[in-house]
């Protein structure tokens, strides 16, 4: 059974890029384009991973993954943002965060297939 994907990031540009790079994979990816409507299809389906910015309209992204956290606690959730030291203080608290630093794109989705023990990750420009 394919692993399951979640995109919850309000630029549609961030989320067509996803459909792109995955789209020749056996990852099954879902969008959402805010934290609300994430939270709808995290209440509908099971995923493996939940990729969330945090500069969102409606709900940011620090609450939206503390409501994730009362809907599946042992979900996977990778955090992208470039305006990640805003939040910082608030993902500590929520999510034990280890160490901020960039990542690559492919590492996220090879941690997803082999199920790794993970933690959230600032990308930054």
């Amino acid at each position: 059974m394919p692993r399951r994907v979640l995109v919850i990031d309000d630029d549609l540009a961030v989320r067509k890029s996803f459909e792109l790079a995955l789209e020749d994979t056996d990852l099954h990816l879902e969008t959402a384009e805010s934290g609300l409507k994430g939270l709808a299809l995290l209440r509908e389906t099971p995923y493996d991973l939940v990729i969330l910015d945090l500069k969102m309209p409606e709900i940011n992204g620090v609450e939206t993954l503390g409501r994730i956290r009362k809907i599946n606690t042992g979900v996977l959730v990778y955090i992208l943002t470039a305006f990640h030291r805003e939040f910082l203080d608030p993902l500590k608290v929520l999510s034990k965060v280890l160490e901020t630093e960039p990542c690559l794109i492919f590492l996220l989705f090879s941690s997803v297939l082999s199920r790794q023990t993970c933690f959230p990750v600032f990308l930054t420009t």
